[in-house]
């Protein structure tokens, strides 16, 4: 608590600063003792109660946290394109987006479930949702533990690492891939199925499935398609969680 050296005008009402509830002076106890003063502003700034204190305190983290969000996420692999993708401008067109929508912005997408698969056919916007869930994920959360890659990005990865000599192992990197906090994995299932594909996507899916991480996948299979393309047991994990399907038309090159 702060006490001014100098005389304050304790009359009047006044607004508080998170939930705008008006107050008097004489109103607030802080902790039994008196109000929290802002000394530049004298009691302009003042809270209601210690509640909204803290939740002002956590509402200006967040702020501050956002705008720093899209750096984040283009330090954490999210692509140019992608960068500005947000639930605010994704515009929905059917009722399966209108769903998806509600899905992803309630309060525990991951409660019940840990992964979530978008499926649908190109361009029609599972990745703009994907990396605005993972927008809304970091901000929610405060957290910048979380990561986005393409699948032909992560076999390239894991496939370099393995023909390297350098000290980056594959081991490394799947590891790398099976312990962030939130990982969004774009385009499952678009590489030639060999059997370095096929071991490398089971040790990612089988990790996060195993270890209940958080993750969000999109792809233009169905699980039929990557039970055919790939196996079963990938399959089965891959759709064990939560399977939003995301229908319309190819958006790209339209405006």
């Amino acid at each position: 608590m702060n006490t001014p050296n100098f005389a304050i005008d304790h009359k009047g009402q006044k607004n508080c600063a998170f939930c705008r509830k008006e107050f008097s002076f004489p109103d607030i106890q802080w902790e039994g003792g008196d109000i929290l003063y802002n000394p530049e502003s004298l009691w302009l700034d003042s809270v209601c109660s210690k509640a909204c204190f803290i939740d002002l305190d956590k509402k200006n983290g967040r702020d501050a946290f956002a705008l720093r969000l899209d750096f984040c996420l283009a330090n954490n692999g999210v692509p140019n394109n992608y960068l500005r993708c947000s639930f605010d401008n994704y515009i929905p067109e059917t009722a399966g987006h209108r769903r998806a929508i509600a899905f992803l912005t309630s309060q525990m997408p991951f409660h019940k479930k840990s992964s979530i698969i978008l499926i649908g056919p190109p361009g029609t916007g599972k990745t703009h949702l994907a990396v605005a869930a993972m927008r809304k994920y970091m901000l929610d959360t405060l957290t910048t533990s979380a990561a986005f890659v393409s699948g032909p990005q992560l076999i390239a990865e894991i496939r370099q690492a393995t023909l390297s000599e350098e000290v980056v192992s594959s081991e490394s990197v799947i590891q790398k891939y099976t312990t962030n906090k939130l990982l969004v994995i774009d385009d499952v299932g678009v590489e030639k199925a060999s059997e370095f594909v096929v071991q490398s996507w089971y040790r990612i899916i089988d990790g996060r499935y195993a270890a209940s991480c958080p993750t969000i996948y999109t792809s233009n299979m169905d699980k039929a398609e990557i039970e055919s393309r790939m196996n079963s047991r990938i399959a089965s994990r891959l759709f064990a969680g939560t399977n939003i399907p995301i229908d319309g038309e190819d958006k790209r090159g339209s405006y």
